[in-house]
Order: C-alpha cells, then structure tokens, then sequence
C-alpha cells in the first residue's frame, strides 16, 4: 500500500484527510471546515489556516503563536510577548516551506485541500499589513469573546482618553466618521477580509466612542454594516457618560437595528479610587449608564481591573466593586471581564503608585485579588447566567 494511503472522513460537515509527510515520515491528518483548513503534523505541530489560507496560529511543542492580519505575532504563554516583525515574518515563512514540504508528495486530492495556502496564502500575508494599517491603524483592545468580530470603526480612538492607567488610544485624535466615510470603510474592509468575513459572526463598532454617535447617524452606518455583512449582532464599548448622551429610547432603537452587548469600562466600584484612575464621570454615572442599557434590555459586559489601588485600596475595590454588580440584575448574555492590570511605562497611574509601593501589587496579590473577584461573584451569578472571563490585553491580537 502506498505511504500517502489517504483516509476521508465526513463528521460534522468536517473533511478529514490522512497521509504521511515526505522524510522524515510523520503521519499528517488535514482538516477542512467550511472557513478553516488545519494540519495537525504528527503530535506536535498544529497549524491553521483561515479559507484563504493566511495563517491564523501555530502550535510547535506546546507553545502557541498566533498571527494579527497587521503580522503580528504572539507568543501566548505565561508571559505572552510579540516577537519583532523581522522574526515575525521569519517565522511565518517558515510555517509556509514547512507545508509546501508536506504537500511535496501529497496526493493530488490534498494538495487541492492545501491550495488555497500553497498558491497564495504567503502573498496575501505580505499585503496583509500595510492594508490593515491603512484600514485602521490599530485595533488596540476587544473583549475575548469578540476577537473573531468583524471590527468596523464609525468612530476613531477614544471620546474621552484621560484615564491614568491607560495608552491603548494613545495619539490617535477622536472623531467620527461621516456615513459616506463608512461605507467607504466598508468596502475597505470587506476587501481586506475576503471570504474570512464568513467565519466572523459578529460585528464590533469600534474603536472607544462609537455610541458616542447619534442614534439617529449610527443606525444609518449599522444599516450600511448590514448589507454589507448580513444577519450578525453588533457590540460596542461605552463609558460612564452614556447615560448623559443616550436615553433609554435611543438605546432601544438601536437594539431594534441589532445592537447586541454594550461592554462598560467600570474598573472598580469604590468611588475614590474611580477619581483617581481619572475616569470619565463618576460611580453613580456608570451605575446608571449600565442600568439604562438593561432597562433597554441589552446585554452588558462590565471590565474590571484586578490588581488596581493595590493593597490600599484592596478590600474596598472588592466590597465596593462586588455590590455594585450585585445591584444590577446581571443574567444570560451579560458578561463581567476580570482583566489584570498591565502598568504602562511613564504613566500617571504608575507616577502615582510608586510614590508608595504597596499600591502596586505581586502577581501572587493579583491572582489572589482575581481568585476572590470570582469567588465573591459567584455567589450572586446563577448558573447558565452572566459568566466571568479574565480579560487579559496582553493576549489580544486580531
């Protein structure tokens, strides 16, 4: 029998192709979903590929690296890290030879399955990256759960950009798009994505203010968005203002054109150290902007910021923070983010907590300050409710 003997299997609308790889002989099994073509080379390589077949991860030896259309590359381990863009590119050309080698004596039927990243997939990575900078700059941050959105920016960097913590919309000036602007976004987008846009089943209006728009111009681009992108639920980031520039009909009026999740920067709940991380509003404001989004029966996501105040302002970021959520009559569909904080170079919060240094937390005080967050938000969330998820921006690429 012939060693590319190939097995074909149909699960779940799942191909499945077995062959083994030219020397050195390794048992190879390729997989071809509707939007994803995988190839799991013996037990300790794995790699992914979109449908047309730009790398999205690689797993070598228990080590994860997952490829940004910008052609970033991160390294997600326990320190996660981006390597520098010549090492970046280095290694994706070496994924690429890695699978041209395998597919040197494939038989016809896989090698039509590896097409897509044979005969182009490294030439689209390579336009990939001044495409998306030109697009849309950067994408600083999404909620995990929103990382395969398709990302849409009615409105660039962020309204507001003064809390002490952050740099993620760092020299990037507000505005808003027009709706002619948009559509022009659109089709820039939709280029860029090609028919990878069918894997993405979701859509985020970015970047930090787009519900700072009118409801009346906002559902015109969500409209735009729609023919575009059909039959996908949108979401969007909000701060503590919300409930100054939106009311509950405005709000209802864009659920009614497919808003689906509106994820708040709360932080903590404990007022004095909400003033000094120099957020947008006040505590009050961003407890009334989250009830008006369930009075308008949204989902909410909430971002909390575990480690923050450190030993100073520990117990009161927990009580304050946990009792306020507690108020909200938090359930299905709504999420609270647990996101470590990550101290930024020559920032004002760092300025401010090293004049004493118990307000900077170990990571052992972090991780217990995050075990006691979900221990504490356990005992109110009922099962099948609101879930918990770490946000971790350190792992973020898109």
């Amino acid at each position: 029998m012939p060693w590319h003997r190939i097995c074909v299997l149909s699960l779940a609308l799942i191909k499945v192709q077995e062959f083994q790889s030219p020397e050195p002989r390794e048992r190879v099994l390729l997989a071809r979903k509707e939007h994803l073509l995988v190839l799991m080379v013996g037990t300790r390589r794995t790699y992914a590929f979109d449908a047309i077949g730009r790398l999205l991860y690689a797993a070598e030896d228990g080590r994860l690296s997952r490829r940004g259309l910008d052609n970033s590359l991160l390294r997600v381990d326990e320190t996660p890290h981006r390597l520098p863009p010549p090492q970046a590119m280095a290694y994706v050309q070496g994924v690429y030879r890695d699978v041209e080698r395998l597919a040197r004596d494939a038989p016809p039927s896989v090698r039509e399955g590896l097409a897509p990243i044979l005969d182009e997939g490294l030439e689209r990575i390579r336009r990939d990256a001044p495409r998306f900078a030109e697009i849309y700059g950067k994408i600083p941050v999404l909620p995990p759960d929103q990382y395969n959105a398709i990302y849409l920016q009615p409105a660039i960097g962020c309204a507001y950009g003064r809390c002490t913590f952050c740099s993620l919309f760092q020299g990037i000036p507000f505005r808003a798009r027009s709706a002619d602007e948009f559509g022009r976004h659109l089709r820039d987008v939709q280029n860029l994505l090609g028919s990878d846009a069918e894997r993405r089943t979701s859509i985020f209006l970015g970047d930090a203010g787009a519900l700072c728009i009118p409801a009346v111009d906002l559902v015109v681009m969500m409209h735009l968005a729609r023919a575009v992108f059909p039959k996908r639920e949108f979401h969007a980031f909000a701060d503590a203002t919300l409930h100054i520039t939106k009311s509950v009909e405005d709000l209802r009026e864009l659920k009614d054109h497919g808003l689906s999740r509106v994820t708040v920067g709360l932080e903590t709940g404990h007022a004095k150290l909400y003033e000094k991380l120099r957020k947008p509003g006040t505590v009050e404001g961003a407890a009334r902007s989250l009830r008006l989004l369930k009075e308008a029966e949204l989902n909410i996501g909430v971002t909390l910021l575990v480690g923050v105040g450190g030993r100073e302002y520990f117990d009161r970021h927990l009580k304050d923070t946990v009792e306020m959520l507690q108020s909200l009559d938090l359930g299905e569909g709504d999420y609270v983010y647990l996101s470590p904080l990550v101290l930024i170079p020559q920032s004002d919060y760092l300025a401010w907590s090293e004049v004493w240094p118990g307000r900077i937390l170990t990571k052992e005080e972090t991780a217990a300050q995050l075990s006691a967050f979900r221990q504490l938000l356990s005992t109110f969330l009922q099962p099948g409710g609101a879930r918990i998820a770490t946000y971790d921006i350190s792992r973020f690429v898109y």
